[in-house]
């Protein structure tokens, strides 16, 4: 037999050239789209991952803060405490204020003579000067507004 010679047409040759170059660059494109598709994919989880990051931080920063605040407010002093220490300011004044002169020592049971005069900043009378009383001792008025005892 002989040989046959098979001749090929030029435009199918350049066909199929360009078939098979576009199928190669076709499957290197598909290729790296998919790559660059799972980068974005990782990116979104990226993104996921930060914004429940941020809502963690969010959530612990809120209950730190109200823990904080709750025992800001336990430490101080509430307000039953305050009208407490409101009164017995008040009382320690009035009674200074009232009694007069803070130098004097009041004992309980005791006996004294007490004379009155205005208050300084106030119409009200306050006492002005204190004599205290002890058994066995006899006591007058000199002077019209001295005590003499015997």
């Amino acid at each position: 037999m002989d040989a046959v010679t098979v001749r090929i047409p030029k435009a199918l040759v350049v066909i199929l050239t360009v078939i098979v170059v576009g199928g190669a660059l076709g499957a290197v494109g598909f290729l790296l789209g998919r790559d660059s598709v799972a980068d974005a994919e990782a990116g979104e989880l990226s993104a996921d991952a930060t914004s429940e990051a941020i809502k963690r931080g969010r959530e612990a920063g809120y209950d730190q803060g109200f823990r904080a605040g709750k025992e800001a407010a336990r430490s101080g002093p509430s307000f039953h405490d305050g009208v407490a220490e409101g009164r017995r300011d008040g009382y320690e004044n009035g009674a200074s204020e009232a009694l007069g002169l803070a130098e004097f020592d009041y004992n309980p049971g005791a006996y004294y003579i007490v004379q009155f005069a205005q208050g300084s900043d106030r119409p009200r009378l306050r006492i002005d000067t204190v004599a205290g009383l002890f058994p066995g001792r006899s006591y007058e008025i000199c002077n019209t507004t001295e005590l003499c005892y015997r």
